[in-house]
């Protein structure tokens, strides 16, 4: 059994070993997942560069005989993508990196059964099984439920229409569980609000389908910050805005609701966010056809700055949509970081927490005895997942 080691003792730990634990460890680049006509493929930083430049970092992941790969979401578990009317669902089922192997390609919906001549323009699914679709040529959004839980929404009353009114919509994010945005090819009301008032699970209803944004260009995509607070493409003007409803009245439409996030990005196309390292990554149809990650560094609210717009893969070809899945946060016990293993950085971390420093959100990887607390009670059993048996 190992003695008790108190704060102190730690800390001088710490300051030995501090010449063994290099550089902390990087934060998980997201898996960045591409569409095109034929093919999908997959980004991968293996090296932990930050980057998707380097060999074997970008691979096929699943071959089209169709040619007709649309666009692209994900939940944590699965990858859907349009096929013309339909939606196809993706799972990696014997764990080899892609779904080029059979039955890792099934069919999810077929949304010519549910509208006349559809083209599902965008899909987001939740974690929960369910998938919303827009559909900009009959100007709906359409729920997608497994409610027999087969894996795919095929059979009766597993698509429904819960919103209709949209002009040629064109992509759709989520603030929380009854309400959306959704970005429209129409400069009148680029964007609007969907908001399930009364609950009756649709959006049919008095002043839930209304204007969030008027009178600005059209964009293509669009993602959340938090409630409040969205970006949006606008291909046209080769930038992405900021709107932020800072008086919280349901809209973007009033004074000083509007920034300018980037400009001057040079033909950009496709937008997909990454909430684990804060960044957006942005495809471009310039010569390089590449991939240009964004990230406000020095917090101002904007990436227009040295060093916040960087190229990290190019020659990606024409790119239909791009999508992002985060890597997995598993939460060991005194693993701080996330690496995968207790190490001297944790160690680090620990002690700084015990004498003062804020402690991470959640706090379990340092709640040794799981007591809702990070304090002295914890050191013994740190140390011994740090050394081992």
């Amino acid at each position: 059994m190992h003695s008790l080691i108190h704060i102190p003792t730690l800390v001088l730990l710490v300051m030995t070993c501090a010449g063994l634990q290099g550089r902390a460890h990087a934060q998980s680049s997201p898996t960045i997942y591409y569409s095109t006509n034929s093919s999908i493929y997959r980004l991968v930083d293996l090296n932990g560069d930050g980057d998707f430049l380097d060999s074997f970092e970008r691979t096929d992941y699943a071959i089209s005989a169709q040619s007709n790969f649309g666009e692209l979401s994900c939940s944590t578990q699965s990858l859907f993508v349009i096929t013309n009317t339909s939606i196809q669902k993706l799972q990696d089922l014997n764990g080899d990196g892609d779904c080029l192997d059979v039955n890792e390609v099934a069919l999810f919906a077929d949304l010519s059964a549910q509208a006349v001549n559809p083209t599902p323009s965008a899909i987001l699914p939740t974690n929960l099984g369910t998938l919303f679709a827009t559909d900009s040529t009959n100007g709906i959004l359409i729920q997608l439920s497994d409610l027999d839980g087969d894996g795919d929404a095929l059979d009766a009353n597993e698509i429904v229409n819960i919103a209709d009114d949209l002009v040629s919509p064109n992509a759709i994010t989520q603030l929380d569980d009854h309400t959306f945005l959704i970005s429209q090819a129409n400069a009148a009301i680029p964007i609007r609000i969907l908001e399930d008032r009364n609950l009756d699970g649709d959006y049919f209803d008095f002043a839930e389908n209304i204007s969030y944004v008027e009178n600005q260009p059209a964009g293509l995509s669009i993602v959340t910050i938090d409630y409040h607070t969205q970006r949006h493409l606008r291909p046209s003007q080769s930038e992405i805005v900021t709107y932020h409803d800072a008086n919280a009245d349901g809209d973007a439409l009033d004074a000083n609701e509007l920034f300018t996030f980037a400009n001057n990005l040079d033909q950009p196309a496709r937008m997909a966010r990454a909430a684990s390292n804060d960044s957006l990554y942005v495809y471009r149809t310039n010569l390089n056809r590449d991939l240009l990650a964004l990230r406000d560094l020095n917090a101002d609210g904007d990436a227009l700055d040295a060093n916040e717009q960087v190229v990290v893969a190019t020659g990606l070809g024409d790119v239909n949509d791009i999508t992002i899945i985060e890597p997995v946060t598993t939460c060991t016990n005194g693993d701080a970081d996330g690496s995968g293993a207790v190490t001297v950085v944790d160690l680090s971390i620990f002690a700084r927490i015990l004498v003062g420093a804020p402690a991470p959100t959640p706090v379990c990887p340092l709640d040794m005895n799981n007591d809702g607390n990070i304090d002295g009670r914890d050191i013994q059993p740190f140390i011994a997942a740090l050394v081992g048996p």
